[in-house]
């Protein structure tokens, strides 16, 4: 009999580019079984789906917030109405690990008993998730820590998507987690194009539209150095759904520049990201430090530029900047100041980008998803085949 794993996740899985990577990764090591939102993604064994409607802790979030102020924290998790929704609907016991992803789900993914044990996947640093976000800091902030240093401590492996996290979560609660990044798969079937002798470098951003990522720099960036050399650059930002009221600043930001070289896009289905990004010669992401997760992000965007071949221009975050160096991909700003990163998007040549290039597809076999995501196999490998050694309960 194959092994049986279930992967609970409270988002929407078949939406959830990361939690699809798991499943298609697990699926070489038994029988793959999910829990969450919406419907059941493609070759799975078997799907509980949770109504939307019980998304939320409480009806009436006065009593979430007294539940939080007087600390009773088990209360509050134990009685929320999707966790009440799972546990009536799995069996404890009835799988032999469970792959719990981010802190929502590991009180129940211990719960829920696995046979062999409960590995856990998180994808941000869960206790700053929202920082600057006064409510949440007061109410939600305290309810993450108790399940970090009271769940995440116990469970028998953890990783995270970059190597800043994954130290911090260390130093913090003394949780040795290994890095599994956003890789996206290797494409072999992509190679690279010569950038054009003549004509402008095509630059390219994708991703979420959040007001803390600021990106107005890249747009402010990019708009001064055309200013200074007409013509170098276009610029293309397809933009996920995120706050509807800053994408119209930076549409209107944009439109006050009057530089028409420089546009905001629809997003394309996650399969056409790739397979889009090719026509262009150079990925941006400028990203400034404005959270402690922004400052140790390593984005799906990075791995997607690699998979396209295109050569990259980041800022100075630490964890991208480990990739970037380490395979010789592009180039670093020295900060996240527009008027600089301007200045050094200008020091960009056909002949060096087509470097890059070179580089990204050098490094697009060892950057694919199906190498840096071996630490979730070998994780629930080690929980399914111990080597006759007993768990320790």
């Amino acid at each position: 009999m194959s092994p049986s794993i279930l992967v609970l996740s409270l988002s929407p899985i078949e939406r959830d580019p990361r939690v699809l990577r798991q499943i298609e990764l697990l699926r070489e090591l038994g029988d793959v079984h999910t829990a969450g939102y919406g419907a059941a993604p493609s070759g799975v064994a078997s799907h509980v789906q949770v109504p939307e409607e019980l998304g939320n802790w409480r009806a009436d979030y006065r009593h979430f917030y007294a539940l939080v102020l007087t600390r009773q924290f088990r209360r509050l998790y134990d009685n929320a109405p999707w966790v009440r929704f799972l546990r009536t609907h799995i069996t404890p016991g009835a799988h032999d690990v469970v792959v719990g992803n981010d802190a929502a789900a590991v009180p129940l993914a211990r719960a829920l008993a696995p046979r062999c044990g409960v590995h856990v996947d998180m994808h941000e640093y869960a206790t700053r998730q929202r920082e600057g976000d006064a409510l949440w800091e007061r109410y939600q902030r305290p309810v993450v820590r108790w399940i970090v240093s009271e769940h995440l401590t116990k469970v028998d492996s953890v990783t995270t998507v970059s190597r800043g996290l994954a130290e911090e979560y260390g130093r913090e609660f003394g949780i040795a987690a290994d890095v599994v990044p956003n890789a996206a798969r290797h494409r072999a079937d992509i190679s690279v194009r010569e950038t054009p002798k003549q004509g402008p470098v095509r630059l390219v951003h994708t991703g979420a539209a959040g007001r803390a990522r600021r990106l107005e720099i890249m747009v402010d960036a990019v708009a001064a150095a055309n200013a200074r050399r007409p013509g170098a650059f276009t610029f293309d930002l397809f933009l996920m759904p995120g706050e509807a009221a800053y994408i119209a600043e930076l549409c209107h930001r944009i439109e006050v520049l009057g530089d028409p070289a420089i546009r905001v896009l629809e997003p394309v289905p996650f399969d056409q990201i790739v397979p889009t990004l090719t026509s262009y010669d150079v990925g941006l992401f400028v990203c400034p430090p404005t959270t402690f997760n922004l400052e140790h992000t390593v984005p799906n965007k990075l791995f997607e530029f690699v998979q396209a071949r295109l050569g990259i221009v980041i800022g100075p975050s630490p964890d991208m900047r480990r990739y970037i160096e380490s395979h010789e991909l592009g180039l670093v700003t020295a900060d996240f100041e527009a008027e600089n990163v301007a200045g050094e998007l200008l020091t960009l040549t056909p002949e060096g980008i087509d470097t890059m290039k070179q580089a990204a597809d050098d490094a697009a076999a060892p950057l694919g998803s199906e190498r840096l995501s071996l630490p979730w196999t070998t994780a629930v490998s080690r929980l399914l085949h111990p080597e006759g050694t007993p768990r320790v309960p």
